[in-house]
């Protein structure tokens, strides 16, 4: 195995998990994780993003591609998702929630939408 510059053996997490809800032929949500950080502590979390359109939302959309996105991690041994929602995303929060993410914090004033400081939640879930 081969040494990155910052002396880490490359992770399993370097081939993203990557999942697609097709409907009719066309995309309509995806899910991937990315690395949470490049140093070395870090590896094997993955910071989770998710979308679904909103005509497939409350389909069971989302929740599909969390379970295959969570069975591909495993896979690459990464045994900790994180992400970061705008707090006022129900919709999302109730994904999360029924995904078995757990909330971990907040940051205030972290985002902007629509003109609007917002809150943003922190959340993971341990594989």
């Amino acid at each position: 195995m081969t040494r990155s510059r910052s002396g880490c053996s490359p992770s399993r997490l370097d081939a993203i998990p990557f999942v697609v809800a097709l409907a009719s032929g066309e995309v309509v949500g995806w899910a991937a994780l990315r690395p949470y950080s490049h140093r070395c502590a870090y590896r094997g979390v993955g910071d989770l993003s998710v979308y679904v359109a909103r005509e497939a939302r409350g389909k069971g959309v989302g929740g599909r591609l969390l379970a295959a996105l969570e069975q591909r991690a495993r896979a690459r041994g990464i045994h900790k998702i994180v992400l970061f929602a705008l707090s006022d995303n129900r919709t999302g929060r109730a994904l999360y929630d029924k995904r078995g993410f757990c909330e971990v914090g907040v940051h205030r004033e972290h985002g902007i939408l629509d003109g609007r400081l917002r809150d943003v939640v922190v959340m993971e879930k341990i594989l």
